[in-house]
């Protein structure tokens, strides 16, 4: 764990300020996602310099609702390391970290917020921890073991990493329902319509093409 500055105490003498896991937390937190807040230029700059083929060092679209850019360079990462490009698109093909920015705003409470912040959060820290690192700063072989590292306690016997757990979930679910990851994708326009006759889902679908 990175310690902090020096701070004097009483007696004049300097000591070294240790910083806790729980302090760390609170500080990233602030620093990942604030909605509707704009992001530092050093944080546009943040970029794995040595990261390979896997993954691909992805660029920042300027155009952050809920996470600034750091944490949201990191979901990309993340996302595509789960997802990645193979003979179909990946997660980053599907924009699947966009729509999660969106949906931080649009759909999530508060709690659920706080969650994806912890959860983004979190591969910083392990990679701080195995490789006195930051993720971004990682070369792609790190950032997948940080990843894998992660997803293997998160659903062991033991597992208990709910806020990763939920972001695995959501990107899977935001990729499945996309249309690059969707060969035959049809938008279905109007109305949510629980009880559809056969034929009128098959005029929906004309209406589409």
């Amino acid at each position: 764990m990175p310690s902090g500055s020096k701070t004097s105490n009483k007696g004049g003498k300097a000591r070294e300020r240790v910083w806790t896991r729980r302090q760390l937390l609170a500080g990233f937190g602030a620093a990942y996602g604030v909605a509707l807040a704009g992001c530092s230029g050093e944080d546009r700059a943040a970029r794995s310099a040595t990261a390979p083929a896997h993954p691909p060092v992805l660029p920042i679209r300027g155009d952050e609702v809920f996470f600034r850019a750091r944490a949201l360079h990191i979901l990309e990462i993340v996302s595509d390391i789960l997802i990645p490009r193979t003979s179909t698109p990946g997660a980053a093909d599907a924009g699947v970290s966009g729509v999660i920015d969106e949906m931080m705003v649009s759909w999530a409470s508060a709690d659920t917020q706080q969650q994806f912040i912890t959860a983004l959060t979190d591969f910083d820290m392990r990679a701080h921890e195995t490789y006195q690192r930051y993720f971004l700063k990682l070369t792609g072989e790190e950032q997948f073991a940080v990843v894998d590292a992660i997803d293997a306690e998160a659903f062991g016997q033991d597992g208990h990493n709910q806020p990763y757990r939920r972001l695995k979930s959501l990107i899977f679910h935001v990729y499945d329902t996309s249309e690059p990851a969707n060969p035959d994708y049809r938008l279905v326009p109007g109305a949510y319509r629980g009880n559809l006759s056969w034929q009128d889902y098959q005029a929906m679908l004309a209406a589409t093409e």
